[in-house]
């Protein structure tokens, strides 16, 4: 697509008539032992008989399997995790960058429900502001932010997203990105009055079901919640950025 982003679509009838907006799957990146570990991706978008993932290029193994032929059989483990929750009120999309991927399946969900989602969406610069379109294609009002200023407001999707929040009320926040742009996202809805605001973390993952506790979170509540059993979207209640 551009800059090591990369779109994969996957045959499954099964796990697209199961996942959730918000879910992910572990992929195995080759079809040997290395690596040994399987990466974790959410679910971009689904189909009657399959689903699309969205990722970035940031290491050895999303790496190989950028290189990956049409054709080949991939071996993943999902849906898993638990996704975005139903909330009353205009929701409102943030996203950070690669944040984007988990959004375009909640945007469709949610338009399928007869609402009127608006998305806030920034990168550092134009060329990283992918998918776009495709939200655009669902009649979703798109603002975009980019931090060079190359295209839409010129700062970042935090400071967009308090302007777009100082001219409407919004009954839910959905976003996805960095931990410090959804700690601050966090902040701008408690100051705003949003009733829910669910963010999904991203986190290095070993098995994906909660038994390794490599990507634990610290609890509100105390004590730690894994972001692959218990998130990778949780309220921002829940835990402590």
């Amino acid at each position: 697509m551009c800059e090591d982003i990369y779109r994969v679509r996957i045959t499954s009838r099964k796990m697209s008539g199961e996942a959730a907006p918000g879910q992910f799957l572990m992929l195995k990146s080759s079809p040997g032992f290395d690596p040994l570990l399987r990466r974790p991706l959410s679910f971009h978008e689904t189909y009657d008989d399959s689903f699309e993932l969205l990722y970035k290029v940031v290491g050895r193994g999303t790496l190989i399997l950028s290189g990956r032929k049409c054709g080949e059989h991939v071996d993943s483990i999902g849906p898993l995790g638990k996704g975005f929750r139903p909330a009353g009120g205009r929701p409102l999309l943030v996203a950070g960058g690669i944040g984007i991927a988990p959004l375009l399946f909640l945007a469709r969900r949610l338009r399928e429900e007869g609402k009127e989602p608006v998305l806030v969406y920034g990168a550092r610069q134009v060329s990283f502001l992918v998918e776009r379109e495709r939200f655009e294609g669902l009649d979703v009002t798109v603002r975009l932010a980019t931090e060079d200023g190359s295209t839409g407001f010129a700062g970042t999707c935090v400071e967009l997203l308090e302007s777009e929040m100082s001219k409407s009320d919004y009954g839910v926040v959905y976003g996805c990105g960095p931990s410090a742009m959804l700690a601050a996202v966090s902040e701008l809805c408690e100051r705003y009055g949003v009733e829910s605001c669910q963010v999904s973390i991203e986190e290095r993952m070993a098995c994906g079901v909660g038994a390794c506790l490599g990507c634990s979170v610290a609890s509100s509540a105390g004590g730690y919640l894994s972001v692959c059993k218990d998130g990778p979207v949780f309220k921002t209640g829940e835990i402590v950025f």
